[in-house]
């Protein structure tokens, strides 16, 4: 394959590769030729991701994380995806439907991957102070709804375990009335002795579940009792959460580099396909 010296323009036409192929060397002269375009190109998409940058501004982010609490045999105080639900709609977190948001506001609300009892809440704001104070009162507000059923179930599940200790007093004050009556007809009715063995039997059976249920009530109210509470306090952010900027600014040199290479071949096409009908009309 030759070259051949084209004396008005001073450029080497290369012939085109055989069967209308073209070869790497093809494009790159391509390049080389309307390298202003590509520049151009990409020159304006650099610059419209700095402008984004310079107009979006920063975002900062706080995170805090809220355990579940609960109560005895109730179980948790609100079912932690009842829960996330629950934040979600106050707090149109995802939703647009109405509008865009203002900062601040509720970015995510999540259950944590550890454990179905870990909320984890993130806020964004324009400033870290910003996203931390609103994440505050957020958590503030979640933790003072759960301290008012925590005390209320706490409260019925105390007099529950009361009443049932009040019946086991009853039952073993009955317990040892018929055992003292039963030692005294002993002697003088002893059939009437054997009919209160028999229901103290019944008696000392009820007294038995009784005890079980006060126990395993006690037990359950005592170690198994937690109120709702903060698990990590929002954090305060060093650094903004988006844009990310050296992300921004790859994206915007690639898809310069991109735009600019095919806006210098469709520039060339336009070309060759001009020339090409200037020369069948001659």
């Amino acid at each position: 394959m030759h070259r051949e010296h084209d004396e008005q323009t001073g450029r080497i036409n290369k012939p085109p590769a055989a069967d209308g192929e073209i070869s790497i060397i093809d494009l790159f002269l391509i390049i080389i030729r309307r390298k202003w375009t590509m520049i151009g190109v990409f020159a304006v998409i650099v610059l419209s991701g700095l402008l984004y940058l310079l107009v979006a501004g920063p975002v900062y982010q706080s995170r805090a994380v809220l355990v579940v609490g609960e109560v005895g045999e109730d179980g948790l105080m609100e079912n932690p995806p009842v829960l996330v639900g629950r934040i979600k709609e106050k707090y149109r977190v995802g939703d647009d439907s109405e509008g865009p948001r203002e900062l601040p506001y509720l970015a995510t609300v999540s259950l944590s991957r550890q454990t179905h009892k870990l909320v984890e809440l993130i806020a964004s704001a324009r400033t870290p102070e910003d996203a931390q104070v609103y994440l505050e009162r957020v958590v503030e507000n979640i933790i003072q709804e759960h301290t008012e059923r925590y005390k209320s179930v706490y409260s019925a599940q105390r007099a529950l375990v009361e009443a049932k200790s009040a019946e086991l007093n009853e039952l073993n004050r009955k317990v040892q009335q018929m055992t003292d009556l039963i030692d005294s007809l002993k002697a003088s009715d002893s059939t009437q002795a054997s009919f209160l063995l028999i229901e103290l039997g019944e008696v000392l059976e009820r007294k038995g579940v009784l005890d079980k249920e006060y126990r395993e009530l006690q037990i359950d109210l005592t170690l198994k009792s937690n109120p709702s509470k903060v698990l990590r306090e929002p954090t305060l952010a060093v650094k903004p959460a988006s844009p990310k900027v050296p992300m921004v600014l790859s994206v915007c040199v690639l898809s310069g580099l991109l735009a600019g290479a095919l806006m210098a071949f469709l520039v060339e096409f336009l070309c060759n396909a001009r020339n090409e009908i200037r020369r069948q009309k001659a």
